[in-house]
């Protein structure tokens, strides 16, 4: 990657962080501020971890911005249902995207204990739960938008 490209997640790092700050200390719906930062910290984890010149100057703390960069979708699915004002999940859907979110985490920082099988299962499945969460922010945001009562 560049060094242009390097400097440019650098800026966008630091403004999503500082909306995250103000997010956090702000005022208004607290489910929808604390969801909206932790939504934008897991997206400046993803933008760390996914370019080699800051992964590595951020090695120590390469489990924890794993973790981050692995909830992105599910903590814009989290963000969606407080903007949307959509009811909250039950525990149990709430629980097997964590367990996944967790689960795909552990196997991707043992990688190397693990085979080939379990880092294409764990990616796999990954892709899949992502995708779910995704479509349903999206479905929810549509709803919301829209006005629809189904």
């Amino acid at each position: 990657m560049s060094s242009f490209e390097t400097a440019l997640r650098i800026a966008i790092i630091g403004q999503e962080i500082l909306i995250a700050a103000v997010l956090i200390f702000g005022r208004g719906n607290r489910i929808a501020r604390l969801s909206g930062a932790l939504f934008l910290l897991s997206v400046s984890a993803y933008l760390i971890v996914s370019d080699p010149v800051l992964r590595q100057a951020a090695a120590v703390l390469l489990p924890l911005l794993t973790l981050l960069a692995i909830i992105v979708p599910y903590c814009l699915w989290l963000f969606a249902r407080a903007m949307f004002e959509a009811a909250w999940p039950r525990w149990w859907v709430l629980g097997g995207f964590g367990l996944v979110a967790v689960g795909v985490w552990v196997v991707f920082i043992g990688e190397d204990g693990f085979g080939s099988e379990w880092v294409g299962a764990a990616s796999i499945t990954m892709h899949i739960a992502s995708l779910t969460a995704v479509a349903h922010a999206l479905w929810i945001a549509a709803k919301g938008r829209l006005g629809l009562s189904w």
